[in-house]
C-alpha cells in the first residue's frame, strides 16, 4: 500500500461519533497522521440504515480506505472487508449474531441520541445475512479482543475468525482498555507508515 490510507471507523451499536475511542483515534491521527482523512459517520442503530451509511462513507472516501471497527461496527467493519476486500481492524467485535440477537430483540433508547427504536427479528435476520464465516484475505484481519470483555464473549470472535491476525489481551473490558496504547501497531498493520 502506498501513500496515506483513508480511514472509515463503524462505532458500536448505541454508541456515536463522539465516542472515547474515536477521540483518541482522531487526535493520533492528527498527531502522527495529519493528511489522513478519517471518516466516522453516526451509525443508525438499525442495521439496514447503518450498513446504507457505512457504504455511503466508502464510496466517497480516497482510495485506498481502510476499516476500523468496534463491537457492533466491528461486525459491519468485517463484512464490508470481506466484500470489498479491504483491511480491517475489528476491535471487541460482534462476530455471530445468535448469541446475542434475543438479548437486543425490542424497543430500546440510544444512550447518545435519545431516539426511541425497536430492533425486530428482521432485523436479526438481515445481520444474520452479514454475518462472515471465513475472510476471503483473513492476512488483511487483525482481530483485537480483551477477556474482560462483559458486553460480547471474545471466545466467539476468537472461534468464528481462526485465521486472521489476532490479539488477545486479558483482563480489560468491551470499551478496549489502553485503546490509545495499541493504535500505533493497529495503523501499522492497516498500512500507516
Amino acid at each position: 500500500m502506498t501513500g496515506t490510507p483513508s480511514l472509515l471507523y463503524a462505532h458500536g451499536f448505541i454508541s456515536s461519533p463522539d465516542s472515547a475511542k474515536v477521540h483518541l483515534l482522531r487526535n493520533y491521527l492528527q498527531a502522527h497522521y495529519p493528511r489522513a482523512h478519517l471518516q466516522v459517520p453516526a451509525l443508525s442503530p438499525k442495521p439496514r440504515e447503518a450498513m446504507a451509511t457505512l457504504e455511503a462513507a466508502l464510496r466517497d472516501l480516497p482510495a485506498p480506505v481502510v476499516l476500523v471497527g468496534s463491537s457492533m461496527g466491528g461486525f459491519y467493519s468485517a463484512h464490508l472487508a470481506n466484500r470489498h476486500g479491504l483491511r480491517a481492524w475489528l476491535v471487541n467485535p460482534l462476530a455471530r449474531v445468535a448469541p446475542y440477537a434475543g438479548d437486543y430483540l425490542g424497543d430500546h433508547i440510544h444512550a447518545y441520541t435519545g431516539e426511541s427504536f425497536c430492533i425486530t427479528e428482521d432485523d436479526a435476520q438481515y445481520l444474520r445475512s452479514l454475518e462472515v464465516t471465513a475472510f476471503q484475505q483473513p492476512g488483511q484481519v487483525l482481530l483485537s479482543v480483551q477477556t474482560g470483555d462483559e458486553t460480547l464473549d471474545y471466545r466467539h470472535a476468537v472461534q468464528a475468525w481462526p485465521d486472521v491476525t489476532r490479539v488477545v489481551g486479558y483482563g480489560g473490558n468491551h470499551h478496549f482498555m489502553g485503546f490509545d496504547q495499541w493504535l500505533p501497531f493497529g495503523l501499522r498493520f492497516l498500512g500507516f507508515r
